[in-house]
């Protein structure tokens, strides 16, 4: 980006745009893209130029414009003007600017900092990372960890929100600062942190692995690669492969890898890496269906990984056989039943080997979404029908368009014929409603492995909140090094974040409200500093009241009444 230092321009009124101030500079920036994502708003920015100011109102007047400008308005650039290309100043020494030195009547919020590092003493997390990291570079972490759980997006909001809310550092933390921090977060003590992480939530033995893309605009980087894209960006990625509690949805361990490798591919090696920190051979891994090949399945066994996972009926002959031979099966033996639904299904567990894994097969009929896909499939048989019984002359679109009911043979004269597919189609009738799950771990009936395998999606709601409360959708990072310290950054937040889900959701459901909403009214309880002191400004509210409670917040000076 040039800016052209000796032209200027009037503040433009054909775009929108907000003033930011960076170090003591006023610039001009413009929104390029401005969404609602989840109820939460997230924009693109981009500068414009450097504002002139008023010196007596500090004011901007005019504008020493980029060529982002000119880009933006469509005109052309001045050809004679002075201009100065991007560039970096020699780094100053950052200076950690202390609350203690803050002007006597601040105010800062201190209820969201304090719940925070509650939460993270309640689950042992924050011993864990001061016997790997130390003191002090665990309260920076942690800091960091409570705003991108808060706040999320990029770092531009870190020093704004440790100027308003007090954490637990001493510290204000501005965006060089932590992404020094970054940088500086090395794979050993990760390591270190992972092995007695995995420990203390892995005493549950059930939990579960998916994987999630996550866009970056950086390119460069040895992670970053095109790839299946889940959000369906034009964008370089990453591969984000999460380990989680089955139960309380806690995040386990994760592993980041190019973007361009299958999941599946890489599966093996993600979890060769969690078995060497710790992960037990007692842990059963739930997976979705994307994974079920034999490949898979043969590298879990190998690695003796009890499982439970999705078979997806239509993709494996064997696994239709066996539940077509169980249907036909029906009108003679009764099944057993499950009662996990508004309506009970019928079930029924037989032995089974995919690949040359032996495990058990459970396959399930429900009645309620048998007739509502049978309904679905017949409109789906009559359109063909009608499709085949007049089109005038063969085209491969028509050919396309009715595969799988009807097969189109095309003629000499570009007439066709045609036959239906009546033992695919009566197959189909017969998977209306099935689905089915392959095991390895013996102790699984019908129910409990239905019930487990509904409870994936703790992982999936981490993705989300990962993506939309925590990243902010992509990652802003140019370095392998940022790279790998803001994922492990985030991969605290998004533990502090199920962490403190869990403990409120009794206040959340009785008071029909939002977590954000729970963050917003503890961050409103603030202190102010007079002299020495960081006295309470106000009284808590009845909400305040019932969140501290709930924490166990130490406020010693809470108003019982």
């Amino acid at each position: 980006v040039m800016l052209y230092v000796d032209h200027e321009v009037e503040l433009p009124k054909e775009l929108s745009y907000f003033v930011k101030k960076i170090h003591g500079v006023q610039y001009l920036y413009h929104y390029t893209e401005f969404k609602r994502v989840n109820g939460k708003f997230h924009h693109k920015e981009v500068a414009i130029g450097k504002a002139i100011v008023d010196d007596s109102t500090g004011e901007p007047i005019a504008l020493m414009p980029n060529d982002k400008y000119f880009e933006l308005m469509k005109t052309p650039a001045p050809i004679n003007a002075a201009v100065k290309k991007r560039g970096r100043a020699p780094l100053k020494e950052s200076k950690e600017l202390s609350y203690n030195e803050l002007a006597d009547g601040s105010v800062l919020g201190f209820g969201y900092g304090i719940a925070c590092l509650k939460i993270a003493k309640d689950i042992g997390l924050y011993q864990i990372l001061v016997d790997t990291f130390g003191d002090e570079v665990t309260i920076k972490l942690l800091s960091i960890a409570a705003y991108y759980a808060k706040d999320g997006g990029g770092l531009t909001g870190i020093e704004y929100f440790t100027t308003r809310q007090m954490c637990f550092t001493n510290t204000i933390i501005n965006d060089s600062q932590a992404c020094a921090l970054f940088s500086s977060i090395k794979e050993n003590d990760t390591d270190e942190f992972f092995r007695k992480w995995i420990k203390l939530t892995t005493e549950s033995h059930l939990a579960c692995y998916d994987v999630t893309s996550i866009s970056s605009y950086a390119t460069g980087l040895s992670e970053v690669s095109k790839g299946y894209n889940r959000d369906r960006e034009n964008l370089d990625q990453v591969n984000f492969g999460l380990f989680a509690t089955l139960d309380t949805g806690i995040p386990i361990y994760y592993n980041i890898y190019n973007g361009c490798i299958n999941d599946f591919s890489n599966l093996p090696y993600v979890l060769a890496n969690a078995r060497n920190l710790g992960l037990s051979q007692q842990l059963v891994l739930v997976t979705d269906g994307g994974f079920a090949t034999v490949n898979t399945v043969h590298n879990l066994q190998e690695h003796s990984q009890p499982f439970l996972m999705g078979a997806p009926i239509a993709h494996c002959k064997g696994i239709t056989k066996e539940v077509i031979k169980w249907r036909n099966e029906n009108e003679s033996n009764i099944s057993d039943f499950v009662n996990e639904f508004d309506s009970p299904l019928e079930a029924r567990v037989v032995p089974y080997t995919l690949g040359d894994v032996q495990g058990s097969l459970i396959m399930y009929l429900d009645p309620a979404k048998e007739a509502l896909q049978k309904e679905t499939l017949k409109k789906k048989i009559l359109n063909a029908q009608y499709d085949v019984e007049n089109s005038q002359e063969y085209s491969d679109a028509l050919a396309r368009k009715v595969k799988g009911f009807y097969t189109v043979t095309q003629q000499d004269d570009n007439s066709f014929t045609y036959t239906r597919n009546d033992e695919a189609i009566r197959t189909d009738l017969m998977l209306c409603g099935c689905m089915a799950l392959f095991t390895t771990y013996p102790n699984f009936t019908a129910s409990t492995a239905l019930r487990t395998y509904n409870n994936k999606d703790v992982v999936e709601k981490c993705f989300a909140e990962l993506k939309n409360d925590i990243l902010g959708e992509r990652l802003y990072v140019h370095s392998d090094e940022a790279l790998t310290g803001k994922m492990f950054v985030t991969f605290l937040s998004l533990i502090l974040h199920k962490s403190l889900q869990n403990k409120l959701r009794p206040w959340i459901r009785k008071n029909r409200s939002s977590l954000d909403v729970a963050f917003s009214i503890l961050s409103d309880i603030e202190c102010k500093k007079c002299g020495n002191q960081w006295l309470l400004t106000k009284v808590f509210t009845s909400h305040q009241k019932e969140l501290i409670k709930l924490l166990q917040l130490p406020v010693n000076f809470l108003d019982h009444k």
